[in-house]
């Protein structure tokens, strides 16, 4: 199962780079693993960056299937029956390798965060609507596919699956929740550099903000939170300037606004 994972997380990892982006690492683990792939900003995102290597996982597990299927033909291997269930599977290797392929391709198509397929159809859906709508409408589809799944399953299994099935439910609704909990950091992201792109060139003191390795603005609470620059800043973003003290002026703001990534470590 473990090398199965393997190859899904490195085929993820190996398209997301040939695409441009940088992947941090490669885990395995015993229950799972993670390629940590680079997201890029919102102004520079395109649904490709997204649904390309979330679908590299899966079929990177369905093509070692069908790889390992031809090799195990062609050299007459003796796999045991395929029943159901059937512990024989998992305690043979070639055949625990093979099925594990297959459960993992299928299961990570599965239109529902935090699988594979709940990122390819919020990419495909982003395509044709906002990003926010997109996420909206993934998180709902998901929820239908899990209940219809869950009722099932139930229906199948009986009352012994119920437990499993809510912990597996409340898993799933907490990773759908955590997306739509992404959306306004991410949104707020996209109006600062918005911002900066704008209002260069009557607010010169936008030029030294630090940058990323994209040349991209990063936030800087001192030029911010300068009287000629927050207000202007916080109605760009859509967040009301902070009340003053009685008898006292605003002062500006130390830190960025709620949401805004701060500037990176070391950045002048």
């Amino acid at each position: 199962m473990l090398l199965a994972v393997l190859v899904h997380e490195l085929s993820h990892g190996f398209v997301a780079r040939r695409r441009g982006l940088r992947v941090f690492d490669v885990r395995v683990h015993a229950v799972g693993g993670a390629a940590r792939i680079e997201r890029p900003p919102a102004v520079l995102w395109t649904p490709r960056d997204e649904w390309v290597p979330a679908l590299a996982g899966p079929l990177g597990n369905l093509l070692t299937a069908v790889v390992a299927w031809g090799v195990v033909v062609a050299l007459a291997y003796p796999l045991p029956p395929l029943r159901f269930g059937s512990p024989a599977w998992g305690r043979d290797p070639v055949a625990a390798f093979l099925s594990a392929n297959v459960v993992l391709g299928v299961s990570n198509l599965v239109p529902a965060f935090p699988s594979d397929g709940g990122r390819i159809l919020r990419a495909l859906l982003a395509a044709r609507m906002s990003y926010r709508a997109a996420t909206y409408t993934a998180v709902a589809v998901g929820g239908v596919v899990i209940v219809v799944a869950a009722a099932l399953l139930m229906r199948a299994s009986g009352p012994r699956a119920l437990a499993p099935l809510v912990i597996a439910v409340v898993l799933l609704g907490m990773y759908g929740w955590a997306e739509l909990q992404s959306l306004r950091p991410r949104e707020l992201q996209a109006a600062f550099h918005r911002f900066v792109a704008a209002r260069a060139g009557d607010l010169p003191i936008l030029a030294t903000l630090p940058r990323d390795a994209r040349g991209l603005p990063l936030p800087d609470p001192a030029v911010l939170g300068r009287p000629d620059v927050q207000p202007v800043f916080l109605a760009a973003l859509g967040i009301p300037p902070p009340p003053p003290s009685a008898g006292e002026p605003a002062a500006p703001s130390s830190s960025p606004p709620p949401g805004m990534p701060p500037a990176a470590p070391g950045a002048p």
